[in-house]
């Protein structure tokens, strides 16, 4: 195996032990990095919390990309305490209820497009946040 020993990775998406994005935290863990975990809400706090806790993340946070300032705070607080980021697993999702029933082509372009807008700007402003 390799090491990741002081890289300081960000993970966000994980909402509880069955997201992709919680495997994802547990590997670059196992490797040596250190972490920054971010939930999607209060709701989802009591889920996420006790498992950022489990990895000894040391940056935990709110970051719900939809809402303006978030994304900019996370990335504040890593920038003040580590200095540097190596490392984003991007992992979140959203789409209206009614368009998660079926295979993710028969979306309807309602549904899909507040999601590929969501996805587009938390691309880009996490790539300007990072340079």
């Amino acid at each position: 195996m390799f090491s990741l020993h002081g890289q300081k990775a960000l993970v966000v998406g994980i909402a509880n032990e069955q997201s992709i994005a919680w495997g994802c935290a547990q590997a670059l863990r196992t490797q040596g990095a250190d972490l920054a975990i971010t939930w999607l809400n209060a709701k989802a706090e009591p889920y996420v919390r006790p498992l950022a806790e489990q990895l000894e993340a040391s940056i935990t946070a709110p970051m719900d990309v939809a809402q303006p300032g978030q994304m900019e705070a996370v990335f504040e607080t890593i920038a003040e305490r580590w200095g540097r980021l190596d490392t984003i697993v991007h992992s979140i999702a959203f789409a209206p209820k009614a368009d998660l029933h079926g295979r993710v082509v028969d979306c309807t372009a309602e549904g899909f497009a507040p999601v590929s807008y969501t996805h587009l700007r938390a691309h880009e402003t996490e790539a300007e946040l990072v340079c």
